[in-house]
């Protein structure tokens, strides 16, 4: 686990939380039912490459976003925003590209960037068209704003509390600069063009909470979050999640190691800014929150005993109430490295498990046992009574937990598991195995073309079948493998961005997570997946200006929703199925 990043400027995040909670979600639609179509199932595929499998077929597109004409109110002359769209390829610039992005110094220009410098895809960015991203009072026009470099434009925003920011857009081709201060702009509406400034065809892109009349420098000799400038992607991105059908409320989460634990009682616990937070499954909003050391690098939730445990730089274990407090009950030396994953045992306690060993951890801080695992554990899975580990290697055992101890299998095999009931899956990257956890061998195995199972996800599903998805060198698949071993179909997902794949369920229904990660931007869609017709139906989509995998996960949460973060983005609760466009299915 990634230790924690101190947490952004206070303004950004108070703006943030301000913007996530004036915006108002547009109306749900619940969806039809599942075709019944029957499932053809073929035989036991050959391990080999599969390039030709067919494709998937996505029904329908992501919701799009809601459009409300303004309407003047207050001290809002030209209305309220409804959303933000990005400046170039309205309404989620799909066809644009973020050069030079915000905060960076240039020493050419002696200072640090206070905005992003956005070009078209696929050519020369002269000519294109700039538009405006939400609602708002043109407050300053000059063909001419910035001499050599062309000209520029500041657009006011206002939301409901007489809060506002500008955005700022330069590098204008000057006969394109036809509005004027005082006018009003629609979102999307274009109000500009591209021209060609001393530094080459581009958009300079701005947002900040002043200003309002002139162009501004471009640069600043210092941190520009600390003169009134905000970071331009992850505003845009921040406030139309809020607003994407499904979505019942997103929260502003600070640090690219953020995750959440789990739910206890109706609150959703998380771990970021060096604190364990609860809040509100329903609302989002702030239940209790404790500080935690600065040194913490993982956690759990352990809801048997109503404890989380969390692990330091030095192998450390902590045990905290579900409750405010200020001390931990107890602190427990594990003899593990901080990389080390903890896994709640389902008696209660812990296990701490690195690459060499596990240690069980009990509910007191008292050590129950270790093993040696000679190989990081990387899944894990609770079935019946007892609980299954797998490690990182093909050549170690799996293990068992059992009375007084972990108890190693004969047969080597690692990779990821997963469980529906007393079904038992284990994905090695070239085979898919259902196992027998009482005679401790398998009752099957499904041969895969040769892959890696740290590129692949499954998931159990309530009949105990599985869905998998599987890539090798060739393609990568998603596949529906009923509790028998065959595979009722296959589908190639290669025409699908995404460099890594999630799968989940929840209230019975299998979903898709891609995440496609860029240089300075991450963006991810979420699908349904319907099981009679091997279809996905896009119900959701989320970007983030960090282009790492870091803090990406998803959450199911029983009855019917999903908790989703994308990198350095806000955290999002989404009721999957009321995202779905009336008449669609899942």
């Amino acid at each position: 686990m990634t230790p924690f990043r101190p947490a952004p400027t206070g303004r950004i995040l108070l703006l943030l939380a301000f913007l996530l909670a004036a915006c108002v979600p547009g109306g749900t639609a619940a969806p039809a039912p599942e075709s019944s179509a029957t499932p053809s199932v073929t035989a036991l595929p050959t391990a080999t490459p599969t390039p030709t499998a067919q494709g998937v077929l996505i029904n329908g597109e992501s919701p799009p976003l809601p459009l409300h004409n303004p309407t003047p109110v207050g001290g809002a002359p030209c209305g309220y925003i409804d959303a933000l769209d990005f400046p170039l390829s309205p309404p989620n610039g799909s066809g644009a590209i973020l050069g030079q992005p915000f905060g960076n110094f240039r020493g050419a220009e002696r200072g640090y960037h206070a905005g992003e410098d956005w070009y078209a895809a696929g050519g020369s960015s002269l000519g294109e068209a700039v538009h405006s991203i939400g609602h708002g009072l043109v407050t300053y026009a000059q063909p001419n704003g910035w001499g050599p470099d062309l000209g520029t434009i500041v657009v006011r925003h206002d939301f409901p509390g007489e809060v506002s920011f500008y955005s700022f857009y330069g590098h204008l081709e000057p006969s394109s600069v036809t509005v004027q201060a005082g006018e009003c702009v629609l979102r999307g509406e274009q109000i500009g063009t591209i021209g060609r400034p001393r530094s080459g065809p581009h958009l300079h892109f701005e947002i900040r909470t002043q200003m309002p009349e002139q162009p501004g420098p471009g640069y600043w000799p210092v941190d520009p979050l600390r003169a009134g400038w905000l970071p331009p992607t992850q505003m845009l991105y921040a406030t139309r999640l809020r607003l994407t059908p499904g979505v019942l409320w997103a929260l502003p989460v600070p640090g690219e190691a953020a995750f959440g634990l789990g739910i206890f009682e109706d609150a959703l616990l998380l771990v970021w800014d060096d604190r364990l937070q609860a809040v509100s499954v329903q609302d989002g909003t702030a239940l209790w929150s404790t500080p935690l050391p600065a040194s913490v690098v993982n956690a759990a939730l352990d809801r048997r005993s109503a404890q989380a445990y969390t692990l330091d730089w030095s192998g450390n274990i902590q045990a905290w109430p579900l409750a405010a407090a200020t001390e931990p009950l107890w602190e427990t030396d594990a003899g593990v490295f901080s990389s080390a994953a903890l896994i709640p045992l389902s008696g209660g306690g812990v296990a701490a498990a690195d690459r060499r060993q596990m240690t069980a951890v009990d509910t007191d801080g008292s050590i129950l046992w270790r093993a040696e695992t000679a190989a990081p554990v990387v899944s894990w899975v609770y079935a019946g009574d007892g609980m299954h580990f797998a490690t990182s290697s093909p050549y170690t055992p799996l293990w068992s937990v059992e009375a007084g101890g972990a108890h190693a299998w004969d047969w080597p095999a690692g990779g990821r598991l997963a469980s529906a009931g007393d079904q038992v899956y284990l994905y090695s990257g070239d085979r898919l195995y259902l196992l027998d956890v009482e005679g401790q061998t398998a009752v099957w195995a499904l041969p895969l073309s040769p892959g890696v199972h740290s590129r692949g996800a499954l998931v159990a599903l309530p009949d105990e079948s599985l869905l998998l998805v599987h890539a090798d060198s060739a393609d990568r698949r998603l596949l529906h493998i009923t509790s028998a071993g065959l595979v009722a179909w296959e589908r190639s997902l290669g025409g699908l961005p995404g460099d890594e794949a999630r799968l989940a369920s929840v209230g019975g229904q299998p979903y898709l997570l891609l995440i496609a990660h860029g240089a300075q931007q991450s963006t991810a869609t979420l699908y349904a997946i319907a099981l009679q017709t091997a279809t996905l139906t896009p119900v959701f989509s989320a970007g983030s200006q960090d282009g790492g995998a870091a803090g990406s996960w998803i959450l199911a949460l029983e009855p019917d929703r999903l908790a989703i973060r994308l990198g350095g983005s806000p955290l999002a609760m989404l009721n999957p199925l009321a995202a779905l466009s009336p008449g669609v299915d899942p």
